[in-house]
């Protein structure tokens, strides 16, 4: 049976979370990682709007997928961003064709023995404002509800900051939570939220104030015919006002599904180590074995004359590549500077918070306050010693390669 893991988390802009997820997906080798408000600051700052770039962080053990190519240069913050474990095996093509929202993005996800989905990471707010106007509308009301969908099966998940009996009865439905209902109904979509979870280590948002328990992270399936989904759970404390929430799917037919050609984030060889001349005397001699098909082909080709000849193509560059250049070996890590410290400190952090999310007292909330920012102080404290440390005894190529890290 094949296995694909799956983790979502709102990290609330904060870096702590941030890092943190991408450790704990690193260390458990989940191969999607669904991310809402991620840490991602602008560099330059405000004061030069014509040149600012905004960055996201990067993981040794993940390919990264933005919601949109452009995005380092979007006017307003992006809000969503997912990963992809290189060593999943896995192929993806981002849908940048279905949204071109920087709150929404799609992803479709391919691979031997398993059925090719597509992802939808949301996270519903209104519309961020940007200089000369207000916000717009929410991302269900002006970006999915109104999209068209490919007829594939669908994973949908995300921070959707609506309530609604169908995943809380203690609180009071959202205005326009309804509308989504009636989509998910229409869209043959089900909930993957596990009660019993719920029931038993709270609501997926928290903070000291809540009256009811908040279930506003949500995920749903449509359309699987051989994949179940199930282990809804949380993970450990991230340092984030929402819970890390893991779920898995369960591929149940192995060997009838081929993986069809996709787009593939990660290269399969080491381009840096390519021999050019290798390469082009190989490529030349593929080329040379077409040119009697493409002597024959029409003025106007046929669409599957077209698709035959990319298929030569490719043929030919995987070739040149496989004779030019080594594969590319694949090294899953945490960052270099993450310690067994910080682990503990989150053990100690994810304590302290089911702690204050079972009692509510304000000794308890206290308590968790503290160890979530002790553990993000560690976390800032851990990665700046180690920068330090990097450019201190930085000689020869390091002297470069600490240049290229600290631009955008």
């Amino acid at each position: 049976m094949v296995e694909v893991k799956v983790v979502q988390l709102n990290a609330g802009r904060r870096q702590g979370a941030h890092y943190s997820i991408l450790e704990q997906a690193t260390r458990l080798k989940i191969d999607i990682v669904a991310i809402q408000e991620p840490y991602m600051p602008k560099i330059p700052p405000q004061s030069l709007p014509d040149s600012a770039t905004w960055i996201t962080l990067s993981a040794p053990s993940f390919d990264p997928v933005p919601p949109l190519p452009n995005y380092k240069r979007s006017p307003i913050r992006p809000r969503t961003f997912t990963y992809i474990r290189k060593g999943a095996g896995l192929e993806v093509n981002p849908r940048y064709d279905l949204f071109t929202d920087t709150d929404i993005q799609a992803v479709e996800v391919k691979g031997a023995n398993l059925e090719p989905f597509l992802v939808v990471n949301c996270y519903n707010e209104k519309k961020q404002a940007v200089e000369g106007g207000g916000p717009g509308p929410t991302t269900l009301s002006r970006a999915l509800l109104a999209a068209t969908l490919p007829k594939v099966p669908i994973l949908l998940l995300g921070d959707f900051n609506l309530h609604h009996p169908r995943w809380n009865a203690t609180t009071t439905p959202t205005a326009s939570s309804e509308a989504f209902v009636n989509w998910l109904d229409l869209k043959r979509f089900t909930l993957l939220n596990n009660s019993l979870v719920i029931e038993k280590l709270g609501g997926t948002y928290f903070r000291a104030n809540l009256k009811n328990e908040s279930i506003i992270d949500l995920a749903f399936t449509s359309g699987f015919k051989d994949t179940s989904w199930g282990n809804w759970q949380y993970l450990e404390a991230t340092g984030s006002d929402h819970e890390a929430i893991l779920f898995t799917a369960f591929y149940r037919k192995q060997g009838r599904l081929d993986a069809s050609s996709s787009t593939s984030l990660r290269p399969l060889f080491n381009l840096k180590k390519l021999d050019e001349v290798v390469f082009s005397d190989t490529f030349k001699g593929y080329l040379d074995s077409y040119y009697n098909y493409l002597e024959c082909l029409p003025e106007i080709p046929l669409v599957s004359q077209l698709d035959l000849l990319a298929d030569k193509l490719t043929i030919a560059i995987t070739g040149a590549l496989e004779a030019s250049a080594p594969k590319l070996k694949v090294t899953e890590r945490s960052k270099r500077w993450w310690n067994k410290e910080l682990t503990a400190l989150r053990k100690e952090a994810s304590k302290a918070l089911r702690t204050f999310k079972r009692y509510r007292t304000p000794e308890s909330e206290i308590q968790w306050f503290q160890a979530r920012s002790t553990y993000c102080y560690a976390i800032k404290k851990a990665k700046q010693e180690h920068w330090d440390q990097f450019l201190a005894n930085a000689i020869g190529k390091d002297v470069f390669t600490a240049l290229k890290l600290a631009k955008p």
